[in-house]
């Protein structure tokens, strides 16, 4: 008898603690979806300036590739050299853009990558490239009181970009 007050106790204390513990892994459980989702999102947190890096060599490349596009371009305002630059998409856009009579059938609208057709407008005095969301660029064209804007889509063929849409803007 004289032992029972201590056994009750000693029992008394392990039902505590067996609650204790049982409820401290429930809400480890509990808790262990949250902690995952905060560990994910840092995980995310974490990647995504690598990503973004990615996407700025990706704006970059893109950037080049319309600069080096536009630099021939300069140099020969040709459809042939257009040719190596764009998709079927773009080269019927370039058709349907040609207003006028078309001897070969194959015309293209080259102009529409540099201004308004049927005008003088005169020398290019600048131009800029400015990324417009994914793979967007607006190319404006700056004349003597003129200014032109065009809307470029990209696309990844190979190991390059091609010209996908021409929008005037």
């Amino acid at each position: 008898m004289k032992y029972q007050h201590f056994i009750l106790a000693a029992l008394f204390l392990s039902g505590i603690t067996g609650c204790h513990s049982s409820s401290k892994s429930e809400e480890t459980k509990e808790h262990a979806p949250v902690t995952t989702a905060v560990e994910d999102s840092m995980a995310k947190e974490i990647a995504a300036p690598a990503e973004e890096a990615v996407s700025e060599q990706e704006i970059q490349a893109q950037r080049t590739f319309l600069e080096t596009f536009y630099s021939g371009l300069d140099e020969s305002f040709e459809p042939d050299y257009v040719k190596q630059f764009i998709t079927p998409n773009a080269r019927q856009i370039l058709s349907d853009g040609y207003e006028f009579d078309c001897d070969g059938g194959d015309c293209l609208a080259i102009w529409l990558f540099t201004y308004e057709g049927g005008g003088d407008t005169g020398p290019c005095l600048s131009r800029t490239i400015k990324p417009l969301g994914t793979n967007k660029f607006l190319v404006t064209h700056q004349y003597e009181g003129e200014e032109y804007n065009v809307l470029l889509t990209l696309i990844k063929e190979g190991d390059t970009y091609k010209i996908d849409n021409i929008e005037k803007q």
